[in-house]
């Protein structure tokens, strides 16, 4: 409603300054700047017009064209007289991007998450259609496989790449930031371009009435950022499978398929066979198409003759069995000969005459085709800064199926021959646990012949990937106990809560043994931005929050059946079998029946899981505010506040532009409240989701639940009236300066009036009046001292109310998380250790 009243004023200033003081998940401080064409609208802003303004924060559009009007205009004086930093107007671009970009991120990573999501090919051909077919603007190599699709992707762009063309590369998933996902000559897609794509095929999935979903919109967001870039060529990972894979509408100049397993076989089929069909799906008619030797022959045969494809397949060598990165780079090199067999191909197919084709003679060249891309055996050497401790070596690989683990095990003999080795291993749930975890024991057990089977047990790490698809410890053990054949003693490993602490313990326990180990942390691609970031390692990353959003998103039944996030899309047409199910035509069945029910399980799950993660931060959110307040809160004395503030109205009172401290004072604490109002609402949710089903009985619990959510249902009522009264400042400050510039820029007008007359004694008297009006501009004339006044004090105002605000933010975080720890206990378990929640009975 604030946007709407202000855009109905006739003050583009004012509308304007709402704007800036609305954009209130931008953290940058938007300086005093007139307001840019793109914003002097004279129809009303609408929250639902156009469906980008979804947030109270404002229009994502308008929040990017901000964002780059700031950047882009020349420099400033401030309100002392000083030059404003480029620097600082570079930064405060910046960081408005990178708020949209966080915020477009959340809302994809919500896509889809409470309907189901139908599979097919019809989708992408809507979204291609619509943006002008991006897709088919440059020449492509499409690659698919069980293991080794990324890495040989990878190994293909960095060929091409150096050999001249500009190549764009699409890989899935990614370790730890989204912008992995989409790369051009090796730069990761820049946060403003995520911004302007996402926004733009918001739109247009909503105008059309498209259901595209997560994968089907980042894939259409690669092709559109590909052809804005004007690459030469692209390489294409599917997501998973092939055939009805969101990446297969494209025609490519060559098809790659790298291998064959038992991998998401719920989704796929459970032979070998059945994959290799899915994944053959790929191929398409008179394409040429490269396949590993370790893929079903007769299926890879069949596909190529029935779509007359040129076949090649890569013969298998004895190198293979003890490097799967020699079998990555063989399939690799096969297809650059393709690409320069060629000989009729042209790039771009409209960009004039220039061959894609790959200089196999060039050093460099080979050396891409030898590289591999991170956490697919990545060997790092670590020694901590000016100590004396010995330097510790340490592998990551994303192995995570009994294949890959077998050639992460080939290669670490090769590489590490006379070396011991400790792991830390976390899995997705849905992994052949037991399987993987017997190979990594063998592999141990190989190492240290002479240890029993419980010290061996202490060289294997078990840690849970912070990601709702990643299997807990209970479930790691359970996995474990189901396997033990009778009689036996199920295995118990050392657990460790979280990533970074399995990182540090397997570390210590290296540098403290006797024996050479080496460090591998495998098991899961969900545990590599972790594990990175505990070995200190430097990289662009999401936020935690974001993070935590992309993990609500994957935690719904579909993808809980899945092994990647793209996998749900399959789940959901070819009807997957849950593991409660035997086959799928018993899940036919019932399905419609148990969806919700099930929804519902992983839902509550996820929502537990959060709230008790969101809980311990916020001693770290009281933290941060309170720095805040430090930052932001330095000056207390209001008579200095209105000495320092009354100066940029002195100097200019004709043209008085916004107070920065306050601007920026009110960014912070928009910013905070917004924070603190969806902290409040998760933990709301967390406790209504535990509350038992009303009966009679021990219902002490159940009022300390209630009693908690009062708490934070009355704070959240609080929080909310000064998120609505944060535009006030502008509307108020906005109609003061009008009425100062009015008088300080007044014109004052002088009336002289002069009588004359005619005639005499005897005759009639005639008499005229002249009156003559003299105007005078006041302009740069000294405002009136009360108009000055009246702005000053709306500054000083608002300075100690944000402030106040801002220390009303951490006193909340500090309030609630005193609360509800003191009660945390009743809170999750109201009847005790044996009860279980229910539904919510508020």
């Amino acid at each position: 409603m604030a946007l709407r009243r202000a855009s109905q004023r006739s003050s583009e200033t004012a509308r304007w300054q709402l704007l800036r003081s609305y954009t209130v998940l931008s953290r940058a401080q938007f300086r005093q700047a007139p307001a840019p064409a793109a914003f002097a609208r004279s129809e009303p802003l609408s929250l639902a017009s156009s469906g980008v303004l979804t947030t109270p924060a404002g229009a994502n559009s308008l929040l990017l064209d901000s964002a780059r009007f700031i950047s882009q205009r020349p420099a400033r004086r401030n309100s002392n007289g000083g030059s404003v930093k480029e620097e600082d107007t570079v930064k405060a671009a910046a960081a408005a991007i990178s708020a949209t970009y966080e915020m477009l991120l959340q809302r994809l990573y919500q896509v889809n998450r409470f309907s189901a999501v139908k599979l097919g090919l019809e989708n992408m051909q809507k979204l291609n259609a619509a943006f002008g077919d991006p897709a088919s603007q440059f020449e492509i190599v499409h690659v698919a496989g069980t293991n080794g699709k990324g890495s040989v992707a990878f190994k293909v762009a960095k060929a091409l790449e150096r050999s001249g063309h500009k190549t764009g590369l699409f890989v899935s998933p990614h370790v730890a930031c989204f912008r992995e996902r989409v790369q051009v000559n090796g730069q990761l897609i820049s946060e403003s371009d995520v911004c302007d794509a996402l926004s733009e095929i918001f739109n247009i999935s909503a105008q059309l009435r498209i259901p595209a979903t997560f994968f089907e919109i980042t894939t259409m967001l690669a092709f559109m950022h590909f052809a804005k870039q004007g690459v030469d060529c692209v390489v294409l990972e599917t997501g998973l499978g092939g055939r009805l894979d969101s990446t297969n509408i494209v025609t490519p100049a060559l098809s790659v398929i790298t291998s064959i397993g038992l991998d998401h076989t719920r989704i796929l089929g459970n032979t070998r066979e059945a994959i290799a069909r899915e994944k053959a799906g790929i191929i398409k008619p008179n394409v040429p198409v490269v396949v590993g030797p370790n893929t079903p022959e007769n299926v890879m045969m069949e596909f190529a003759a029935r779509n007359n494809a040129p076949l090649v397949r890569v013969p298998l060598q004895t190198d293979f069995n003890e490097d799967y990165n020699a079998e990555n780079t063989a399939i690799a090199r096969e297809a650059c000969v393709q690409l320069n067999t060629l000989h009729g191909l042209q790039i771009g197919r409209a960009r004039g005459a220039k061959k894609l084709c790959v200089n196999l003679t060039n050093e460099r060249v080979n050396a891409a085709l030898e590289s591999r891309p991170p956490c697919r055996f990545q060997v790092l050497h670590l020694m901590r800064p000016n100590s004396k401790e010995r330097k510790v070596t340490v592998v990551l690989d994303v192995a995570h199926n009994p294949q890959a683990i077998d050639k992460l095990v080939e290669l670490l003999h090769k590489q590490f021959p006379d070396k011991k080795f400790r792991f830390v291993c976390g899995f997705s749930a849905d992994k052949a646990i037991n399987k993987v975890l017997d190979k990594i024991t063998n592999v141990v057990r190989d190492t240290h012949p002479d240890e029993s089977d419980e010290e061996l047990q202490e060289r294997i790490h078990l840690v849970k990937a912070n990601h709702p698809r990643g299997a807990s410890l209970e479930e790691i053990n359970l996995a474990l106990a189901n396997a033990t054949a009778e009689g036996e003693m199920p295995r118990v490993y050392e657990t460790i809560s979280t990533i970074k602490d399995g990182v540090n313990a397997a570390l210590a326990a290296s540098r403290a043994s006797s024996d050479d180990e080496v460090v591998v942390v495998c098991g899961s691609v969900f545990l590599m931005a972790e594990a990175r970031q505990a070995l200190g390692l430097k990289e662009p990353i999401d936020s935690t929050a974001l993070n935590a959003v992309a993990g609500l998103h994957l935690s719904t039944p579909e993808s809980r059946l899945a092994a990647t996030e793209q996998e749900a899309e399959v789940a959901a047409a070819t009807e997957p079998c849950p593991v409660y199910f035997a086959s799928t035509s018993q899940l036919k069945k019932i399905s419609k029946a148990t969806r919700p029910t099930l929804f519902m399980s992983e839902y509550k799950k996820t929502v537990t899981a959060s709230g008790a993660a969101l809980l311990s931060e916020l001693p770290q959110r009281v933290a941060q505010v309170h720095a805040l307040v430090e930052q932001h809160a330095g000056e207390r004395a209001p008579s200095k506040l209105r000495a320092k503030f009354a100066q940029s109205v002195l100097a200019a009172p004709a043209a008085v532009s916004s107070n920065g401290d306050v601007q920026a004072l009110l960014m912070v604490v928009g910013d905070e409240v917004a924070q603190l109002m969806s902290a409040i609402q998760q933990l709301q949710l967390w406790i209504q989701l535990q509350v038992p089903k009303v009966e009679d009985g021990n219902n002490f619990g159940v009022e300390v639940q209630k009693y908690a959510y009062v708490h934070l249902k009355e704070a959240l009522e609080k929080w909310q009236k000064t998120w609505d009264s944060l535009v006030d400042y502008s509307s108020a400050r906005a109609t003061a300066v009008e009425k100062l510039n009015a008088k300080a820029s007044s014109e004052t007008s002088t009336t002289t009036t002069v009588t004359s007359s005619k005639g005499g004694k005897d005759g009639d008297e005639e008499k005229s009046v002249t009156a003559k009006v003299e105007k005078q501009s006041n302009a740069g004339n000294k405002a009136p001292e009360d108009a000055i006044a009246a702005v000053v004090e709306i500054d000083v105002k608002w300075y100690f109310n944000l402030v106040r605000a801002l220390e009303g933010v951490r006193d909340q975080y500090a309030v609630t998380e005193d609360v509800i720890t003191k009660n945390k206990e009743k809170i999750e378990l109201p009847r005790g250790k044996n009860d279980r929640a229910g539904f919510n009975m508020f």
